[in-house]
């Protein structure tokens, strides 16, 4: 992106400061004449340090524009050979994924895969609390009993060094797909594809494992047609799993560029189909009535099948992607939502918990909270709150027996998973691993201290201070439904691609009510009082934010910041502002 120019409008009631992206006015121009955009689209195109002709790829994002041969991969050969022996001879093969929404993508694509060859497939996804995260030895024994020839893990593998070598020594066949950072040592393993390992030249290293899934499947495609198995066996559609591939992606916080972008575009149209009936019923049990949007999957769907593996039902996530029964698949959903519900009450209990001590766990660049027995399905999104109110790294650790399992959030683009990487190979912790925004790792709480030290001297962030980019200086009068309907191009939004903010100046707020009792409904009007809009500031009741918002009603002409969505009500169209900061 270009520099950005510091926006001088007054205070902030969050204390944070205001930017704006210096605009390269020419290209603006440009990219609004050629496509007919209006300029609040075109100053974001702009600022992409994209080409004019580059645009074309962006606003029509394409897979096979995007996608390198998968034999870029590092040891991807070799895995299309031992997957291709299996699936030649019609042996079974059984899937180890992890128990959160990437893994249970994973697992559920290769699943389906190899179900639509009529490959005998089974599959586990470990207990998070009794097995802990990624493989272990007894869980692959139970899967040899079973009949497996061949064992995949899936977002998992990378650090399990000790596992691996005693499956070789007890002749249990393991393959290795996954996206976690690698040191140089490597798992031992007929194939180990991830392009996260040191020598792997792909380049694809910001993918989701099951985005790395899709590739093996790829070239698998590509390797059993070549081999004229397809000559009596309909070839699979890889493009049906799309829906899984994007689920995975965004769920699991992957960079919204390049690949992952045209993945997640062309996901999400599969998803709107409703083919995967688990979906379609978790969907409507989340109540939502519009079409899918990448909100909902990080935001109502993820959650929810998350909650499986958080609250003692690993395998639910999985099931429910893999459900073909309408009756079942509501069950399934059902019983998502219920235990989301209870995941929400727990975390409500930690939270309040490390509240009352927050200052205690405040670094100048960091918290790192710690209790007893907390759950430890929760701690994760524990450390997500406390990331997005603090907007530093943010680690929660729950000791049991003196040892503790703990879960980190990054921010401030502190790489995480190179951190905890690094505090393994030094015998701070006892493992650890993951990727740029989030890990996992446990330690003795002997070692709590030193930790703490340790991080003191890793992260440093130069400013923890709130920022927003507000992306275009407008007017209420741009801000209507052509130029919505205009921004839709735009999507989808995620990481490395943010939903575009505008900031609107001189703005009274004429009423307010409170709804939902968390959130702030108010009036706005322009310093004419011609032009007035519906707006919105969501979990703002009692917060700095939100008593700034009551006090200037009527009183004081002020600057907003945030992002615009469309409100329909009886039939009817209108846009509307979603507050997220002020300045007076």
């Amino acid at each position: 992106m270009n520099d950005k120019v510091k926006l001088e409008l007054g205070k902030s009631p969050q204390n944070s400061v205001w930017y704006s992206p210096r605009i390269n006015n020419e290209l603006e121009q440009q990219i609004a004449l050629k496509y007919s955009l209006p300029l609040e689209v075109a100053s974001y195109l702009a600022n992409k340090n994209i080409s004019v002709e580059e645009i074309d790829f962006f606003l029509n994002p394409a897979i096979k524009n995007q996608m390198p041969d998968p034999l870029s991969f590092q040891d991807m050969d070799k895995m299309l050979c031992v997957i291709y022996d299996i699936v030649k001879n019609n042996k079974t093969i059984a899937i180890f994924g992890d128990y959160d929404v990437d893994g249970a993508t994973s697992t559920a694509l290769l699943v389906k895969y190899f179900n639509q060859l009529n490959i005998k497939t089974i599959y586990y996804i470990p207990d998070r609390k009794s097995e802990g995260y990624g493989p272990n030895i007894q869980a692959f024994r139970q899967l040899k009993q079973k009949g497996a020839d061949l064992i995949i893990c899936v977002d998992c593998g990378t650090m399990s060094f000790d596992v691996m070598e005693q499956s070789l020594q007890e002749k249990i066949d393991v393959c290795i797909i996954d996206h976690h950072i690698a040191e140089p040592r490597l798992p031992e393993s007929k194939a180990f594809v991830n392009p996260n390992r040191l020598d792997d030249k792909s380049g694809m290293g910001y993918l989701s494992a099951v985005g790395v899934v899709f590739f093996v499947l790829v070239g698998l495609n590509r390797h059993l047609r070549k081999n004229n198995y397809f000559d009596n066996v309909k070839e699979p559609n890889l493009l049906q799993y799309l829906d899984l591939v994007a689920l995975g992606t965004v769920c699991d916080v992957m960079t919204l560029t390049d690949l992952n972008r045209a993945f997640v575009a062309k996901g999400i149209k599969v998803m709107q189909q409703q083919q995967n009936k688990g979906l379609k019923h978790l969907a409507n049990i989340s109540g939502i009535s519009e079409k899918i949007k990448t909100f909902h999957l990080g935001f109502i769907l993820g959650p929810r099948l998350n909650a499986g593996g958080r609250m003692d039902n690993p395998t639910l996530a999985t099931e429910i992607l893999l459900c073909d029964d309408d009756s079942k698949a509501n069950e399934l959903a059902t019983l998502a939502n219920l235990l989301n519900q209870s995941r929400q009450n727990e975390e409500s209990e930690i939270l309040n918990e490390i509240n009352i001590k927050i200052d205690e766990y405040k670094h100048d660049n960091f918290i790192c909270v710690y209790g007893n027995e907390w759950n430890e399905g929760v701690i994760g999104i524990c450390a997500s709150r406390l990331k997005e109110e603090y907007n530093v790294p943010s680690f929660v650790i729950s000791f049991k027996n003196k040892i503790g399992k703990g879960s980190v959030r990054s921010s401030g683009g502190v790489d995480v998973g190179t951190i905890l990487l690094k505090a393994r190979q030094k015998e701070i912790l006892e493992s650890g691993g993951g990727h740029k925004m989030a890990g996992g790792f446990t330690l003795h709480q002997e070692k709590l201290a030193e930790f703490l030290e340790y991080l003191k001297k890793e992260i440093f962030i130069e400013n923890n201070q709130k920022e927003f980019l507000a992306h275009k200086i407008t007017s209420m009068n741009s801000l209507n439904i052509d130029m919505y309907n205009k921004l839709k191009l735009l999507e989808p939004y995620g990481v490395g691609n943010t939903e575009p903010r505008f900031v609107i100046q001189d703005i009274m707020v004429s009423s307010y009510k409170i709804v939902g009792k968390k959130h702030i409904s108010c009036y706005l009007k322009d310093s004419s009082g011609t032009k007035s809009m519906k707006s919105i500031c969501f979990n703002c009741v009692d917060s700095d934010l939100g008593n700034e918002i009551i006090n200037v009603v009527n009183n004081k002409s002020i600057s907003l910041l945030g992002k615009i969505n469309l409100n329909s009500w009886n039939n009817k169209e209108s846009i509307n502002f979603v507050i997220e900061d002020i300045m007076y």
